[in-house]
């Protein structure tokens, strides 16, 4: 199951926290009759035409007080197979407390794939008699429930054996009923080694290109406020609801002749990747700079690079990017707003060697905006944006040679921003919906990729000048708001005189 990540500004960088979107859930649920019960339940499962990933349980705890749970699996039958835990895998353990009789309790197991067209033995014991089943009217191997995907056959009570470090050979009692529901997913972790390699830079792509776009969008406008010598964004004036411009007198930081030049560190992690145990992570450095091509605008170039590593159930991607990214600000009078391009190549190696390929990323931004004074320094800027892009993967070696893939996305942003201008400097907060599409040709890599859909975004942030000609510029953004998948981001940017 997924965790939300957060990220915090960092003293010199940016960090984020992005925990991934999956597949859609299924459940299948036998019942929650009871009538019986004790330590646990022993019962087979077979997956059909397509590998499940096994994402979380409901279990019947008939009782409301803690108790520490056990799940085993191994590959074929529990008929034979229960005299001890010789052969199976213990795949999660945890103490839960009970929902009460007929109420389902949720259990946040470890993911786990379920091959193809294979039979598999489950036992869940609890290390105290409080796992309700139902007497079962047919057979031990007998479906108890099923659906396209995944059929639950009765099976056995079980008693916890204390004589037994792990529990087993205990008593049984046949047949019966587990009572509860398995919550899965369609596909087998990240699949091939192609859609392994599709999920970890799509989505590293993404999360660099959005990165990216905030970067030189605060830098253009910046650089635009330090040439008419002010270093905050506000065009508010107190009690008069004018847009004029609030002029400091610590100078142009950042400014040096016609050039502005910045530089920042860059990054992301998440911690819930792919099956939603797996990692995700990256960092790097983007400088920049910009000239002036008139009263209102500039135009700039930067240079990105980012390292990037994931690793999820037994595979692992190690990548970098090397990005160059023009852009162009514009603002006259309330009117703002910011363009790039971004594009870039790469190289990943998978499992150590076992793998490589090559990437290529191209991207287009955009952000507009216009400020509305509202009086006492406050000044209200509704927004929209728009980031378009696409990953290429060519594999060159070894388990990718040959392989090919690619992933498109789309994001759309409208919201606002409120503005307050103090002696220091700046602060800000705002609000924005977006609409995120990810799209990609193999099934199981999309599912791994952000749900299409609505979320919201919250920002805070602040800007100042320090001493020496130095502009400083902090900002925290949680995203996905209502969505399946939250992003945090931190950022802390200086503008510097070279």
């Amino acid at each position: 199951m997924k965790h939300t990540g957060f990220a915090l500004a960092l003293a010199a960088g940016t960090a984020l926290w992005a925990g991934q979107a999956h597949a859609q859930e299924l459940k299948l649920t036998t019942t929650f009759a009871g009538g019986n019960g004790q330590s646990g339940n022993a019962f087979d499962i077979r997956v059909g035409g397509s590998a499940i990933t096994l994402r979380a349980l409901e279990l019947h705890l008939d009782g409301t007080s803690a108790q520490r749970l056990n799940f085993w699996f191994r590959e074929g039958s529990v008929i034979g197979n229960l005299g001890s835990s010789v052969g199976w895998t213990r795949l999660d353990q945890a103490v839960l407390t009970g929902a009460g009789s007929g109420n389902p309790t949720p259990w946040d197991i470890a993911d786990q794939v379920f091959d193809a067209n294979t039979e598999y033995a489950i036992l869940i014991l609890s290390e105290g008699s409080g796992l309700d089943y139902t007497n079962s009217p047919s057979g031990v191997g007998t479906d108890a429930a099923s659906d396209a995907n995944l059929t639950i056959e009765h099976g056995f009570g079980v008693a916890y054996n204390t004589g037994d470090p792990d529990g087993f050979g205990g008593s049984t009692f046949q047949p019966r009923t587990w009572n509860g529901s398995i919550i899965y997913v369609l596909g087998g972790n990240l699949g091939s080694a192609s859609d392994a390699l599709t999920a970890t830079a799509g989505t590293s792509a993404r999360l660099i290109v959005i990165g990216a776009d905030g970067v030189v969008r605060d830098a253009g406008q910046v650089s635009i406020a330090a040439r008419n010598s002010q270093f905050i964004l506000t065009r508010s004036e107190e009690g008069t609801g004018e847009t004029n411009g609030v002029i400091s007198t610590q100078g142009a930081p950042g400014l040096a002749g016609n050039v502005y030049a910045w530089a920042e560190l860059t990054g992301f992690r998440s911690n819930d990747f792919g099956t939603g145990n797996g990692t995700l992570s990256g960092g790097g450095l983007q400088i920049g700079a910009d000239v002036g091509v008139g009263p209102d605008m500039v135009a700039g170039l930067s240079l990105g690079h980012s390292q990037v590593k994931s690793s999820d159930a037994g595979t692992t991607n190690d990548g970098d990017y090397t990005y160059l990214q023009p852009y162009f600000s514009y603002r006259r009078g309330a009117w703002a707003g910011t363009a790039s391009l971004i594009w870039g190549k790469g190289s990943f190696d998978q499992n150590a060697g076992a793998g490589t390929a090559d990437v290529e990323l191209a991207a287009v931004t955009f952000e507009g905006g216009y400020d509305n004074a509202l009086g006492g320094n406050l000044t209200l800027t509704p927004t929209v944006g728009l980031i378009h892009g696409r990953e290429d993967t060519d594999g060159t070696g070894g388990t990718l040679a040959g392989t090919s893939s690619d992933v498109t996305f789309t994001q759309v942003s409208l919201g606002a921003r409120l503005t307050h201008a103090t002696g220091q400097g700046t602060l800000f907060a705002g609000l924005h919906a977006e609409y995120l599409n990810n799209d990609t040709v193999s099934v199981l890599a999309q599912n791994l990729l952000a749900n299409d859909g609505w979320t919201g975004r919250l920002e805070l942030g602040g800007e100042t000048a320090l001493a020496n000609g130095m502009q400083l510029s902090t900002s925290v953004e949680v995203s996905g708001l209502g969505g399946d998948m939250q992003t945090a981001t931190g950022a802390v940017k200086i503008a510097l005189r070279f």
